[in-house]
């Protein structure tokens, strides 16, 4: 009986082919048979230069008595050389802080993305299904920036591509985070502890408290602001101490 123990993978990007085979008795010869011819052969044994596509190969044990295995060991693969080509990339749906991207390959190709503020990317997402039509959403982007990014593909056989580098920039965000919510000031000896529950928008920064700095009664305030940023010193609350405290004080809040 003869048995391949080394064979090539289903695709392979390789331009010749190592097999391995032995036999369950000793001692013995062998004949392989690449795509149809045959030759007396030995193991490892390794092909000559193959061409693009569908291969295949057989290899059968003759014993001294000149007895030939009727069941040949066999194996098969395709031959591939050539990287999956690139079209039809596309941005599309740009938003804030994401955009989706699209692109097509002429084969069952793996697709990768990469992409950052500079040609040099950073950044990168990738999938292992086999397709022809790839898309993906990057998502956590900045807003109003612009960014680069290049498709990849690579095929069954390993074979990669990949596409020009190109950009794309994202909205400005011109939409604000909602207001705080259980806002309270509690005046106290020398200073005032201003509470408060910060907005849950993803994009939420800061917290501004205000205080008039010049308010005459019945004539509008000018303000000194604060930025609290959402850190854990100030993230719900502030203390603020006041060298000169007023009978009367006007506090506001804004995203």
């Amino acid at each position: 009986e003869t048995a391949i123990t080394q064979a090539p993978s289903a695709f392979s990007r390789n331009l010749t082919e190592t097999i391995a085979f032995q036999s369950s008795e000793s001692p013995s010869t062998f004949i392989c048979t690449l795509d149809g011819t045959g030759e007396s052969c030995v193991s490892p044994y390794t092909t000559p230069t193959l061409t693009e596509g569908a291969h295949n190969f057989s290899v059968a044990a003759r014993d001294a008595a000149g007895n030939e295995d009727s069941t040949p060991a066999a194996a098969a693969w395709v031959s591939d050389f050539t990287a999956p080509a690139i079209s039809s990339v596309a941005v599309q749906s740009i938003g804030v802080d994401r955009a989706t991207i699209t692109w097509n390959t002429n084969e069952d190709a793996r697709s990768q993305m990469v992409y950052g503020t500079t040609s040099e990317y950073g950044s990168s997402v990738s999938s292992d299904e086999l397709k022809k039509s790839h898309s993906f959403t990057l998502t956590g982007l900045s807003p109003g920036v612009a960014y680069h990014f290049s498709a990849r593909a690579s095929d069954r056989a390993g074979n990669e591509s990949a596409s020009a580098d190109k950009t794309f920039k994202t909205l400005k965000d011109l939409i604000p985070p909602a207001n705080v919510a259980e806002f309270i000031a509690v005046a106290g000896d020398g200073q005032v502890a201003l509470h408060w529950s910060s907005p849950v928008d993803e994009d939420f920064a800061y917290v501004g408290v205000a205080l008039p700095t010049f308010c005459p009664f019945f004539f509008t305030c000018t303000f000194m602001i604060t930025r609290c940023y959402p850190c854990p010193c100030c993230k719900s609350s502030l203390i603020w101490e006041l060298a000169h405290i007023s009978r009367s004080l006007c506090y506001y809040t804004h995203g």
